[in-house]
């Protein structure tokens, strides 16, 4: 466990996420008061990304791409020197 006071835990800060990140304990105080930095899992129970389904492997390859027309419309293209 790091427990440090919030001046230099001010001056490590980046140190202390680092810390944090990896699971360890980081406490720091200010004026009588104890803090604790902890990791937040944002990710448990969240659902899946969303699969792409019925794309051109092309597309999934890089070997297509949108852009957008001079004229501001989505226009599929294909790389250079691929015939479109």
């Amino acid at each position: 466990m790091v427990h440090l006071t919030a001046s230099e835990a001010r001056r490590q800060f980046f140190r202390l996420l680092d810390a944090a990140q990896r699971g360890e304990r980081v406490e720091f105080e200010r004026d009588g008061v104890r803090f604790r930095l902890t990791r937040v899992d944002t990710h448990a129970g969240a659902p899946p990304p969303a699969r792409i389904v019925g794309a051109d492997p092309a597309v999934l390859s890089g070997e297509w791409t949108w852009d957008f027309s001079d004229s501001g419309e989505l226009t599929f293209t294909a790389p250079p020197g691929e015939p479109a």
